[in-house]
């Protein structure tokens, strides 16, 4: 069975720490370390947060919006500073362009549906190809995938589709 197939009953919520777990993977580092940790609690906070406001924030820390060419006075930020605002930049122009484009997956995978009840068949499909091109960098960089098995008590029969919220630390319990 294609591993894809076992996220259409994975709830948003568990789909997303699936797809963080993926990045973490890909970073090699320990999580807490300090370069990733205000990407990767930001990230994480899909899984325990109203899901509209993790949008707008995560949103602010893209790759893509951090290397844009529009200056970062005129980006009409609300929740990064100038200071994170350049310590993103300098990270992310030090990394693998794998790792930005699994930070990128991971947002295209929240946003997916995020106005919607996730209740048929065709919108528990949706975002899936975003978590197959993720799973599919994962295992092209050599790194490990997460084990699905983990993700399986995050159903997407609750809470209309998006789970019940839940920390890192309930992943691998």
């Amino acid at each position: 069975m294609n591993i894809i197939s076992h996220f259409k009953e994975i709830s948003s919520r568990g789909r997303v720490a699936y797809a963080i777990c993926c990045l973490e993977n890909l970073l090699e580092i320990d999580v807490y370390d300090n370069k990733w940790k205000y990407v990767l609690e930001n990230l994480w906070t899909f899984c325990n947060q109203n899901t509209t406001l993790w949008q707008e924030k995560v949103g602010e820390i893209m790759p893509s919006v951090i290397f844009d060419t529009v200056p970062f006075e005129e980006q009409g930020n609300e929740y990064i500073t100038k200071e994170i605002y350049l310590k993103l930049f300098a990270l992310y122009s030090r990394s693998e362009k794998n790792v930005l484009d699994a930070i990128e997956l991971i947002y295209e995978i929240g946003i997916t549906n995020n106005y919607v009840i996730i209740s048929t068949d065709e919108k528990k499909k949706e975002g899936l190809e975003y978590l197959e091109k993720l799973i599919t960098i994962t295992i092209s960089a050599g790194a490990p995938i997460p084990n699905v098995n983990l993700f399986n008590k995050f159903s997407i029969d609750e809470n209309n589709g998006w789970g019940r919220e839940f920390t890192r630390e309930e992943v691998f319990k």
